[in-house]
């Protein structure tokens, strides 16, 4: 069969399933990992930095630090000075009763050594020391940030994303799979609480923001972002060629589906379909790029 007809087909098959009974198809399916099982194990990557977390209120011992990220913490300590970017210190904390009758805290910080700036929780000390999810909004531990740059500081990963951020801040593109050496860790901001600053082969500098620890939010841990071994030792069946397009999120027909996850990564849903040369199969991606193969190949392709 023809491929553009067959494409055709199947195209149409997907869009009208419900009118055709004698094609055997299947229904749009989330993409299954089952056929990657080496990314359901726990990996070096992810334990690396699993023993860093905050500190429990419970720890918190005087003089404390934590970087304000946001000039929106002014409302919360309702105070009008500019405070993002400086440090602030922890120097204790006070009880009270609150209009329910519970008890209350008044967690107390400096800025400057001079004024005291106070966040009021309805929790008890008991309570806050026993929450995972508690901490000041628009603040970071710094403890947490000097954790991370102990562990990393120094060392070289290679990078498997190809997003980061030039030294003014802006976003750029850049190959992945480099090799690179960490050369700082900072304070974050409000969304990414840690910044990795690292230099490549080539002497370019760039940086990446990352989340740490198990939250629903903590979406951009170390291990997307970084490998602690060479990828393309992983695979040395793929050609130069075709490393070099993987490398620039490059797809291009006659790639293999393992190559094509490897550029785009793994897609939001597969369409499948039997045809005379095999299985023709529709990956679909949420920034638009539909991939279609024929046999496990790459025969078309829209982004």
């Amino acid at each position: 069969m023809n491929f553009r007809i067959s494409i055709s087909l199947f195209l149409l098959c997907i869009l009208c399933q419900s009118c055709f009974t004698g094609i055997e198809s299947t229904k749009k399916i989330k993409f299954d990992d089952s056929d990657y099982e080496d990314e359901q194990v726990i990996s070096q990557e992810q334990l690396l930095l699993s023993h860093i977390k905050r500190q429990p209120f419970n720890q918190w011992e005087t003089g404390k630090e934590f970087v304000v990220t946001d000039d929106k913490i002014s409302l919360i300590f309702n105070n009008s000075d500019s405070l993002a970017g400086d440090t602030i210190k922890y120097i204790g904390h006070s009880t009270y009763t609150s209009i329910n009758g519970t008890t209350a805290t008044q967690i107390l910080f400096s800025h400057n050594n001079c004024d005291t700036l106070v966040y009021t929780s309805n929790l008890s000390p008991q309570e806050l020391a026993i929450s995972e999810s508690f901490e000041i909004p628009f603040t970071i531990q710094l403890s947490l940030v000097n954790d991370v740059r102990q562990a990393l500081l120094g060392k070289e990963f290679y990078t498997i994303t190809s997003l980061a951020y030039d030294k003014t801040n802006n976003n750029i593109s850049q190959p992945k799979f480099l090799a690179v050496t960490i050369n700082d860790v900072t304070a974050g901001n409000s969304l990414y609480p840690i910044k990795i600053s690292y230099t490549d082969s080539e002497k370019r500098s760039a940086s990446v923001y990352m989340t740490i620890g198990n939250k629903l939010q903590s979406t951009r841990n170390f291990d997307t972002l970084f490998s602690l071994t060479n990828p393309r030792d992983k695979y040395p069946k793929i050609s130069d060629t075709h490393w070099h397009y993987i490398t620039h999120n490059i797809v291009m027909q006659g790639m293999t589906k393992e190559e094509c996850r490897l550029s785009l990564g793994a897609p939001f849903s597969i369409d499948r379909m039997p045809s005379n040369a095999g299985v023709i199969e529709l990956w679909k991606y949420n920034h638009g790029a539909n991939l279609i193969f024929e046999d496990g190949i790459l025969k078309d392709y829209k982004r």
